[in-house]
């Protein structure tokens, strides 16, 4: 069952304030990106310290203002306090339970996946949506040899909870990830390194939902 929360087909930007002049800069995509389609958030900064992640949180979550879900990256302790939507699990996080004992029944969690043994683990757990991939090369992870689209073709049906594919994914290839069995895709740099952020942000919402009534039809 897909929560309600989640607004189908999904648009993630993963924040990494590396990539941008500065933190006002990056408030400033993001508050422009949630206006012209993106409907998730995730606070990627985990080398801040706590209380300036903290702040980060806080300033995001008032200038989205509802229009997407805001989510952390791991840190649900610091998600719950800055009173976010929900947070994102690594390999290395905390359980599914324990994160909704922190952030409560009403939170929204997706957690990353690698191969088919993590996908079915998650499902099992409970997980609202999964983060699959890394689809492409990509900057974020030089020289790492990415799992591709098979690994979207390999779970889609094992699973049945919305999987959003990340890595290295552009205007030009995001057609490929959703007919690999994407429901969505998470972005980075495609959004923050870009000229005029609105103007990419709504071709790729565009683009999203071309290609998934097309699949529907």
């Amino acid at each position: 069952m897909i929560s309600p929360l989640l607004d189908i087909p999904l648009l993630v930007l993963v924040t990494n304030r590396n990539v941008v002049a500065d933190k006002s800069e990056l408030i400033a995509r993001i508050d422009l990106a949630a206006q012209h389609g993106v409907n998730i958030i995730q606070i990627r900064e985990n080398d801040l310290p706590p209380e300036e992640l903290y702040e980060l949180c806080r300033e995001v979550k008032t200038v989205v203002d509802g229009r997407a879900l805001v989510m952390i990256n791991d840190k649900v302790d610091i998600g719950a306090s800055a009173e976010l939507d929900g947070a994102h699990l690594t390999e290395h996080s905390m359980s599914l339970e324990n994160a909704r004992e922190i952030m409560g029944a009403g939170a929204v969690f997706s957690g990353s996946c690698h191969d088919v043994e993590r996908a079915v683990q998650l499902y099992s757990a409970g997980i609202d949506f999964i983060i699959a991939g890394t689809m492409f090369e990509t900057e974020t992870h030089p020289g790492k040899i990415p799992e591709g689209l098979k690994l979207l073709e390999d779970i889609k049906d094992k699973i049945d909870c919305p999987i959003v594919g990340i890595g290295g994914i552009t205007l030009n290839n995001l057609d490929d990830v959703i007919n690999s069995g994407a429901i969505g895709v998470a972005v980075i740099r495609e959004i923050l390194t870009a000229k005029e952020t609105d103007s990419v942000t709504k071709d790729l919402r565009s683009k999203l939902d071309e290609v998934l009534n097309s699949i529907n039809d």
